[in-house]
This record gives C-alpha cells, structure tokens and sequence, in this order.
C-alpha cells in the first residue's frame, strides 16, 4: 500500500472539522438562553452535523474532494456566517460574539488548501473575509494607542 505525503493532511482535516464541530455547537449550547431566536441555530447546527458527518468521505483524499463539494462546504460556512444576526442577539454581534458556524469554517477554507494550494485557499479565505464583514456590518474596530 502507497500513501501520499498528503494522506495525514486529509486525516487531520477530517478530524478538524469533527472537532470543530462539536465545538460550535457546544459554544451554541452554553449561550442558548441568549439567543432571541434559538431555532434558526438549531436548524443551522443540525444541517452542519449532518453535512460534516455526511461528508467525511470526501476529505479522504484529494480525488474524493472534489470542486463542487468544496463549494458546497464553503457556501454551508457562509450561510451559517450570516444567519448569525438573525439568530444570534444583536449585542452579542456588536460585541464580537462568534459566528454560528465559528472556527468550523476555517476546515473548510483548509479543505481548499490541501486540495489546491495557496491560491484556493486565499480565495475561499476572502469570501469568508467578505461574509464576517457584512455579519458585523462594518470592520471591527480597532483601539487607538498612541
């Protein structure tokens, strides 16, 4: 059996986008009682499980990750990225709170860099740029020091 100097960084993507899973969720689930509309979340959390889960195949290896899953996976990290204030309360936005889908969306930007480099990944980085900045509604602002 050959494996790929690439194979460990498929195996670590698929265990980075469980993990980060989990990890939204349990973020969701600790502020729950803050959400004005909860079931927007659950909606959003229960089509990520389902598609993470679904799709564990496709980020094997580079073959089964194809272009049109990779799309796929970064339109479900954007749509979660701007449901955010709609689920989410607005304080907790302007504040700086996390998105719905949190750090759950870098594996998808990751998928796009283990899959076609550099250029993929700045890309898909971009979009997710342009999607927190129209969630926050303005760039975050940053303290003066002089």
């Amino acid at each position: 059996m050959r494996m790929s100097v690439e194979q460990p960084l498929w195996r670590a993507l698929t265990g980075y986008r469980i993990l980060t899973l989990l990890y939204a969720i349990g973020l969701f689930a600790t502020a729950y009682e803050t959400f004005p509309r909860p079931g927007i979340a659950v909606g959003y959390f229960t089509l990520l499980a389902v598609w993470t889960l679904a799709t564990l195949p496709r980020t094997a290896s580079a073959a089964a990750c194809t272009k049109r899953f990779l799309t796929a996976d970064l339109t479900i990290a954007l749509t979660g990225i701007l449901l955010t204030p709609i689920a989410d309360a607005p304080a907790r936005v302007e504040a700086g709170g996390p998105t719905l889908p949190s750090i759950w969306t870098a594996g998808s930007v990751l998928a796009f860099a283990v899959k076609g480099g550099w250029r993929w990944a700045a890309l898909a980085s971009t979009l997710v740029a342009v999607a927190n900045l129209v969630e926050r509604g303005s760039p975050p602002a940053t303290p003066c020091t002089t």
